[in-house]
């Protein structure tokens, strides 16, 4: 029953309609109870949005910070930071791609392939013999006809 009378208490300092009449200060443990939960909330608060920030996104961490000055709760920046961390998730994949072309054209540039020139290869004592063989078959043929 503690624990239902403390969330209707809350419900009533933030302005919400409880099912139950709001009960008495005194009842609930007096004034500085009443003091101290609203403190407590706002500490939860600030420690969920202090997990949501993982330090590795500079613009999350903007994001949360500003959610704590603003009073957003989790439930109000969650989406918008999921959809940063997705944006983020596929830059670094674009990156990584972009990392690697740029890796194969210096490697290209430095491998000194430009300045081979392209040649047929030379011919061997056995290659000549071969074509000279090809030559008399070739003029054979032809006066046959």
């Amino acid at each position: 029953m503690e624990n239902k009378d403390l969330l209707e208490k809350i419900k009533n300092l933030l302005g919400m309609e409880s099912e139950q009449a709001p009960a008495e200060p005194q009842a609930l443990g007096g004034v500085q109870d009443e003091a101290k939960d609203p403190v407590v909330a706002e500490r939860e608060r600030l420690l969920a949005l202090d997990a949501l920030d993982d330090h590795k996104n500079g613009v999350v961490t903007k994001m949360v910070n500003a959610a704590k000055t603003n009073g957003s709760t989790v439930e109000q920046v969650k989406p918008f930071i999921d959809a940063l961390r997705e944006d983020g998730a596929q830059q670094d994949e674009q990156t990584k791609v972009l990392d690697a072309i740029k890796n194969l054209i210096k490697d290209e540039m430095e491998s000194g392939a430009q300045q081979v020139s392209p040649s047929a290869p030379k011919a061997t004592s056995a290659d000549k013999k071969q074509a000279a063989i090809d030559e008399v078959v070739n003029l054979a043929n032809q006066k046959r006809g």
